[in-house]
């Protein structure tokens, strides 16, 4: 969980499950630091991931794959403690700017300027999975309308952070806007 990569996001979205399964506040406090003290070094200002973007072909997957455990975590912590971490930003950073160039590139894989040729996901798999679940937070039409045509979307394949997000939307007690 102290990765650069989506290997520490993967780490800590267990450790937020662990803690809350735990009712342990110091652990869950910890993993919130731990996601707050390098959000945005992970996060360039555009919203590319740079960690992520240079896995060549795979870039956009890795930039879902360290998206999904991240908004997870977020969710784990909102619920838990009622901390909101979506509003998150610095600057230009922010976690909406990083799931808006991917939303945008996954759509547009020929103009991603990481890689030619890049693997592209879809609407009933990755990422569409995170947009589904991310659409009810952040009040965003056009990932709604791009899940849409796959619901229900259950992915129950290991490594997904959000394998049914139609079945079980993510919700806020806000819209974020």
């Amino acid at each position: 969980r102290t990765r650069k990569n989506n290997w520490a996001d993967w780490g800590r979205l267990g450790s937020v499950l662990c803690a809350q399964l735990l009712d342990n506040e110091a652990e869950m406090a910890e993993t919130v630091r731990l996601i707050k003290s390098d959000l945005f070094h992970k996060i360039a200002n555009d919203g590319h991931m740079p960690e992520e973007t240079r896995r060549e072909k795979n870039g956009i997957w890795y930039t879902y794959f360290s998206l999904a455990p991240i908004t997870a975590s977020m969710y784990v912590v909102y619920n838990s403690t009622a901390e909101n971490l979506f509003t998150s930003a610095n600057g230009e950073k922010s976690l909406k700017k990083a799931l808006d160039y991917l939303f945008y590139y996954n759509q547009h894989p020929t103009e991603w300027t990481w890689f030619k040729d890049p693997s592209p996901g879809s609407s009933s798999s990755w990422p569409g999975n995170l947009f589904e679940a991310l659409s009810g937070i952040y009040n965003e039409p056009a990932w709604a309308k791009y899940a849409e045509k796959s619901r229900p979307i259950c992915y129950p394949t290991h490594h997904f952070a959000w394998s049914f997000p139609t079945l079980m939307p993510a919700k806020l007690n806000f819209n974020i806007k």
